[in-house]
């Protein structure tokens, strides 16, 4: 069964979460240092909330650019994959045409003509 991939798509895809992930890692480390500056002279009863819920904002951000960038390392990987069976396929396929031997057109026979 022959082998179909999408090359370009499936690298327009990977180069997109790529950088979607780089941007989602900015912003949690933007979050964390607004965070930071909001907080320098902040003290009382909902401090604790607050940095709680700066850390779960930048922890989140920070795996989903993960899971962005395993997401593209994956489609890259489907690619390479497509890729080498397509190689095997063919070279398979120049394998069994060098076994078969010429090829007789179709339509036509092959005779010996004695001499």
């Amino acid at each position: 069964m022959p082998i179909r991939f999408a090359d370009a798509a499936a690298e327009t895809l990977a180069g997109e979460l790529e950088l979607t992930a780089r941007a989602v890692a900015e912003l949690a480390v933007r979050f964390e240092q607004e965070a930071q500056r909001s907080v320098v002279d902040w003290e009382g009863r909902f401090r604790d909330s607050f940095d709680a819920e700066a850390l779960r904002h930048e922890r989140t951000a920070l795996g989903l650019a993960w899971d962005l960038h395993l997401m593209a390392v994956a489609v890259r990987a489907g690619q390479f994959e497509a890729q080498a069976a397509k190689r095997a396929e063919a070279e398979a396929a120049a394998r069994q045409a060098e076994l078969d031997g010429p090829a007789t057109p179709v339509g036509t026979t092959t005779t010996t003509v004695p001499r």
